[in-house]
C-alpha cells in the first residue's frame, strides 16, 4: 500500500485473512460491481495493523474507523493521522508505522497499561 485515504462513501469488508476498504461510488452500477478497486485491503498477519480477524465495524466518525476483531481485540484506524492503535484485554497499543505500513509486520508499543 502507498496510498491510503478514506473514501466520502466507504464500504467496509471483513473476512478472515483481510479488512478492505471499498468506495462505495464504484458499486452504483452493475458494470461498477464488476470492476471495484478496494482503496485499501489491510491483511491479518503476525505484527500488522490486524493480528486477528476482523469482525465488523462498530464505529465510522470522521476519519476514524472502529473495527472489532476475534481475541476481543479493537483496531482504531485513524486515516488523518494515518495511524492505528489497538486495544485488548492487556491494555492500549499504537502500531509502530503509519497505515501505508500496516501489513509490514512492525508490530505494535504499548500505550497505556490495562486497568485492573
Amino acid at each position: 500500500m502507498t496510498e491510503i485515504a478514506l473514501p466520502e462513501r466507504p464500504f467496509f469488508s471483513c473476512d478472515a485473512a483481510r479488512f478492505t476498504v471499498i468506495d462505495a461510488f464504484q458499486m452504483r452500477t452493475g458494470a461498477g460491481l464488476a470492476s471495484v478497486e478496494p482503496t485499501c485491503v489491510f491483511t491479518v498477519g503476525t505484527g500488522n495493523v490486524f493480528e486477528c480477524a476482523p469482525l465488523r465495524v462498530t464505529s465510522n466518525e470522521g476519519k476514524r474507523v472502529v473495527v472489532e476483531c476475534e481475541g476481543d481485540e479493537t483496531v482504531v484506524l485513524d486515516f488523518g493521522d494515518l495511524a492505528a492503535r489497538k486495544h485488548t484485554a492487556d491494555g492500549e497499543w499504537l502500531y509502530r508505522g503509519g497505515l501505508d505500513e500496516a501489513n509490514d509486520g512492525l508490530g505494535f508499543m504499548r500505550a497505556r497499561l490495562a486497568r485492573g
